[in-house]
This record gives structure tokens, C-alpha cells and sequence, in this order.
């Protein structure tokens, strides 16, 4: 900003960069938040039709299970009607596969409603943006301005 320039206009430009700082700090952040929160919709449908194909599976059947980088160990079925379902904080239930979809169904809904509003502040967040930065600009291009007119 301008050495000539008012303190009024020095403090507005302040606040306006910070402002505009701020917000693509916080757009950050929600983008961030915005890809947990799908990546964690992906996992849970990946899951239900995980659970989908296991339904039909008969006890003593032998899949493949990925284990990381594109190894897999072979396993057995052996008790199709029971999943273990983690409660968290290291706690496992043993449910049915229709409990089990019922309560990603409803994770999932909840997800879906996190991202919803995760967008919309997203949404929001780019129009002040968009708003703030033309704003910005113009404080500096008055600056320079003011300084090539007090060099001539």
C-alpha cells in the first residue's frame, strides 16, 4: 500500500487482504473436508456392495481378500450371516449383513448431508471471494497509481 496513503485506506486494504486471506484459507479447509467426506461415501458403498455379494455366498466358500498394493490372501467364509461391524474404540460387534446395511445406510445419509453443506459453504465462501479480490485489486492499483503520480 501507498506510503501517501490515508491510515483509513491502509487499515481498509488490511482488512480487505486479510479478509481475502481468511477466506481462501477456510476454502481450503472445507475443500479438504469436501473430499473426506466422499471418499468416505465411496468406502461405505464399496462396502454395502461388499455386503451385497456376500449375502448369496454359502458357508466353506474361498474369496480373495485385498490385503494392500495388489496382494490379496485367500480366505474362507465361514459364518456369511454374521459380520463384524467396528463400533470404534477398538470395539467390534458381530451383526447380521442387514444390520450392517441399515447402519451404513444411515452413516451414508449423514455423509451425504455433511457434503451438502460442505458445498454449500463452498459455494458461498467462492462468490466472497470472487467479491473480495476485484476489491483488493483495485486498493493496489490505486497504490500504484498514487506512487507513479507522486514520482512524476
Amino acid at each position: 500500500m501507498e506510503e501517501n496513503a490515508s491510515p483509513e485506506d491502509r487499515q481498509e486494504f488490511q482488512q480487505a487482504l486479510t479478509e481475502l486471506r481468511q477466506s481462501q484459507q477456510n476454502l481450503e479447509n472445507l475443500q479438504n473436508r469436501e473430499d473426506v467426506l466422499s471418499n468416505s461415501i465411496e468406502e461405505i458403498e464399496v462396502t454395502e456392495e461388499t455386503l451385497e455379494g456376500i449375502k448369496d455366498v454359502d458357508s466353506g466358500t474361498e474369496i480373495l481378500v485385498p490385503i494392500g498394493s495388489g496382494a490379496y490372501v485367500s480366505a474362507t467364509i465361514n459364518e456369511p450371516d454374521k459380520i463384524l461391524n467396528n463400533l470404534g474404540a477398538d470395539l467390534v460387534s458381530e451383526q447380521t449383513p442387514q444390520k450392517v446395511m441399515k447402519l451404513l445406510g444411515k452413516q451414508k445419509k449423514d455423509l451425504k448431508e455433511s457434503l451438502e453443506e460442505t458445498q454449500e459453504k463452498i459455494e458461498e465462501l467462492n462468490e466472497k471471494i470472487e467479491d473480495l479480490r476485484p476489491k483488493v485489486q483495485r486498493m493496489m492499483a490505486r497504490a500504484q497509481e498514487s506512487r507513479k503520480q507522486v514520482r512524476e
